[in-house]
């Protein structure tokens, strides 16, 4: 009935649609007929036509096809909605499975009833520990190691080794018992040190050899970076630690930090990672952090790995083939397959277990080993000496099972987690074991070091006299002006991209930064504008080079030293009282103005390149120095360490500020004294109007003196000459001034500074020679020195001494005498 009813509404919608259609184009053509103006269209007037029957045909065939279109999308929306709806009900029935096994699991490890608690705890106190010292992790060598390893420490310290601490990284999937790995490494239960079993950023643990702690372990929760609240180091218990750490579980690659110190272990670092998980999307965000966050972790080939994932079928492992991707031979990789005991109730023949007591392949290491469960733990963790027992008999136990299966006892070492902890504390002695004749080589040669530079001293203090002495200075002297000399002529020795200057900074750092006229104001300067041609303008340069860009940049302002307008009181006033109709007193007039302004033009502009060429030149005093010390930091005796030229020999000069400092007044007061002479030969340069007017009349060939017959503008006429007058002697001033800058400047100090300063070095008495070296206060300090490299000595012998019992003490373990340990760590 609805059906019908839309089909019924449908039609009549239709043709009131159709009809509509009708009377719009019926009045189309009515209104084009009534334009024509034709009488056979007015009859026609609301005559009514109806569409052809193609026309409805056509439009029958759109609108069946325009229904199937629509169709055929609600079909395929509909396809692919129950095709996502599907995808997500396998995902959701997926992951509802893995939490459920994971539940299980759980509840297999936590669920055991009273009775089954009771009976595995009875089957666990079988084994008895006669000494439970044995499994001590705290105990792992005997007491004299730790102490000659914290001595062997010491001495690392004094000679300011680098020690690189083994580290050791773990890496698993959630639930697999890495956290519990770590709790028996560590040698106490700590309860859930991995967040809960959901580790959200990585743990440093710092293991730290401390002689004060001989009994419980001291642990300090290091401060938070990205967490404020936790701004601060905490001292916590162990059964602390678990509920402190769960309150920094935050998403971070930052690591929370916890130092362990005890006196009975090795320095060493343990990085609990987050836990791996599955996923089921390619673009699952968490998953790819976690993946990556443990890879670099894993990554750096200094860090040992060690893999932990849950016994199964060999072939389902998958932490061999992401380790693999990072250490291809397992050179530095060692496999934990936990849970070992109930993989072990699988096994029903000697070969299966053996075969399985592979692992993962020769060429890795692999340990099993069963930890006690959530229950065991809450009941036997509350002391370490409880808990270490406990680990010692659930490996015992499983020891037993293989016995029964009569298993290659081969693989009797890698049962356990007593074994594994015992594996890697022998690579880390072995580590530090291999460490000790670094430091040996590095006490000897800290020895012969002061030996040779007691001689040295000795010597120096032997030969202290005013000829040695006089003897440094002109060495000094001389090697001082031949650097000088070398930045005049040209050279990068003293690192121009650090020592040079662009111009801009050349004028900043000296104080002018533009250039300025008589009355104060700034003349426009743009260096980089063509038209204005000054090189190296944005290149760092110094010396001869950073002297000729600031002459190159004098001229170009002098060229563009504009000559100003001239009032008719200047031209009167230069012209005198009836003077203005004859010819010579044009040309009076004219000289005495162009003389007047190109001094007042130019001048100023001497005054600053005088200025500037003495601030160049003094730069070179700080530039020569770094250069002078550079030389000597790279001599072979400094390289070599033969002492010769070390920072406090008596040769080094440097270290004499008096006698440094007089040799740098020396060379100022050259300079300042040279730069006073030029700039008065410059200013020679401006004639007077005598002179000027005198030149014009005698020698003048070019330039058209006006009279007033021929011009009667006589303002016009005398600012013409006045302005041809001015530009001969601005060309002529500008030329003058650059050579005798070049002339009388530049060159005296590549030729006369050499006489001055070696004159006011050789012309000392020996008087104002011990002031200036302070011979007193170095002889002083000789003496000092000499005491100070003999109680060295004295020191490192009574050290080596002391080095070798606490190296041999340390190797006791493995009867290793400290002078065989170069060729053992040769040979490994």
């Amino acid at each position: 009935i609805l059906r019908k009813q839309h089909q019924t509404i449908k039609g009549l919608f239709g043709l009131l649609l159709l009809k509509m259609g009708r009377k719009d184009k019926e009045k189309e053509k009515e209104e084009k007929k009534d334009k024509k103006g034709t009488i056979r269209g007015s009859k026609k007037k609301g005559k009514t036509v109806g569409p052809t029957p193609e026309e409805l045909a056509q439009q029958e065939a759109e609108r069946i096809r325009a229904e199937a279109e629509e169709k055929k999308r609600r079909e395929e929306v509909e396809a692919r909605r129950r095709e996502e709806e599907k995808k997500r009900q396998e995902e959701e029935k997926q992951r509802q499975e893995e939490e459920a096994a994971l539940a299980a699991k759980r509840a297999k490890e936590v669920g055991l009833s009273e009775q089954d608690l009771a009976f595995e705890i009875q089957a666990l106190e079988s084994f008895k520990l006669d000494d439970p010292a044995l499994v001590d992790p705290h105990r792992q060598f005997p007491p004299a190691v730790y102490s000659s390893y914290d001595e062997l420490q010491k001495f690392a310290r004094d000679l300011n080794l680098n020690v690189q601490l083994p580290e050791i990284v773990l890496m698993g999937a959630q639930g697999h018992g890495k956290s519990s790995v770590l709790e028996a490494l560590l040698g106490s239960a700590l309860g859930n040190v991995g967040f809960g079993g959901c580790t959200k950023r990585p743990i440093i643990f710092r293991l730290r050899n401390n002689p004060a702690y001989p009994d419980a372990p001291h642990i300090v929760l290091k401060r938070d970076s990205i967490l404020p609240k936790f701004d601060r180091d905490v001292q916590v218990k162990p059964t602390q630690l678990a509920e402190l750490l769960e309150a920094r579980n935050v998403e971070a690659d930052v690591p929370v930090v916890v130092q362990y110190e005890h006196a009975g272990t090795l320095d060493m670092i343990l990085v609990d990672t987050p836990g791996l998980v599955k996923s089921t999307q390619k673009d699952d965000l968490r998953y790819q952090a976690i993946r990556k966050t443990v890879t670099d972790w894993i990554r750096p080939s200094h860090r040992t790995i060690l893999a932990v994932e849950e016994a199964a079928d060999l072939t389902e492992l998958e932490m061999k083939n992401m380790v693999k991707r990072l250490d291809p031979e397992f050179a530095r990789t060692v496999f934990v397959l936990s849970k070992f005991h109930e993989q072990l109730d699988k096994f029903t023949n000697t070969r299966a277990v053996n075969r399985y007591l592979q692992g993962t392949g020769p060429e890795a290491t692999t340990f099993f080993v069963t930890l006690p469960n959530a229950q065991v733990r809450a009941k036997f963790g509350k002391t370490p000496a409880d808990f270490q027992k406990k680990v010692w008999q659930y490996a015992q136990r499983d020891l037993q099972d293989l016995e029964a299966l009569t298993y290659d006892k081969k693989y009797a070492d890698t049962i356990g987690a007593n074994r594994l902890r015992h594996h890697l504390q022998q690579q880390a002695w072995k580590q530090y074991q291999n460490l000790t004749p670094t430091i040996l080589k590095a006490l000897r040669k800290r020895k012969a070091d002061a030996a040779a530079q007691l001689s040295v001293v000795q010597k120096e203090l032997e030969d202290l006299s005013c000829s040695s002495f006089r003897q440094i200075a002109t060495k000094y002297s001389v090697d001082f002006l031949q650097v000088i000399r070398k930045l005049l002529d040209g050279t990068s020795e003293g690192n121009p991209a650090v020592t040079g200057q662009t111009l801009e900074e050349e004028k900043k750092d000296h104080g002018d930064a533009e250039w300025y006229t008589a009355s104060g104001a700034a003349l426009k300067f743009e260096p980089g504008d063509e038209k204005w041609k000054v090189p190296y303008w944005n290149n760092r340069i110094y010396g001869g080079q950073q002297f000729e860009r600031m002459l190159c940049e004098f001229k170009t302002v002098v060229e563009h030293t504009e000559f100003p307008a001239l009032s008719m009181d200047q031209i009167a006033t230069a012209a005198g009282y009836g003077r203005l109709n004859n010819v010579p007193d044009f040309g009076w007039a004219a000289s005495d103005l162009a003389q007047q302004i190109a001094r007042e033009s130019l001048s100023p502009l001497i005054d600053q390149v005088t200025s500037r060429a003495v601030y160049i030149m003094g730069r070179l005093v700080d530039i020569t120095q770094l250069i002078l010390e550079s030389r000597r930091r790279n001599s072979p005796e400094v390289v070599l360490g033969s002492g010769g030229l070390s920072e406090d020999s008596v040769a080094n000069a440097a270290q004499y500020q008096y006698f440094t400092y007089y040799i740098k007044s020396l060379y100022t007061d050259f300079i300042e004294r040279t730069a006073k002479e030029v700039q008065a030969k410059c200013m020679d340069e401006f004639h007077s109007t005598a002179t000027i007017h005198w030149g014009l009349t005698a020698f003048n060939d070019k330039i058209r003196i006006p009279t007033g017959a021929e011009d009667e503008d006589t303002a016009h006429a005398v600012s013409t000459l006045s302005l041809a007058i001015f530009e001969g002697l601005r060309s002529r001033i500008c030329k003058n001034v650059l050579l005798k800058f070049y002339n009388f400047f530049f060159v005296p100090i590549k030729t006369d500074l050499w006489n001055h300063i070696h004159t006011g070095v050789t012309t000392m008495d020996d008087k104002t020679l011990e002031q200036r070296f302070e011979i007193p206060a170095t002889r002083t300090r000789l003496e000092a020195r000499i005491a100070e490299l003999s109680k060295i000595i004295e020191s490192t012998t009574a050290q080596e001494s002391q080095f070798r019992v606490a190296a041999n003490g340390f190797c006791h373990s493995s009867s290793i005498d400290v002078d065989d340990i170069p060729s053992a760590a040769a040979s490994s």
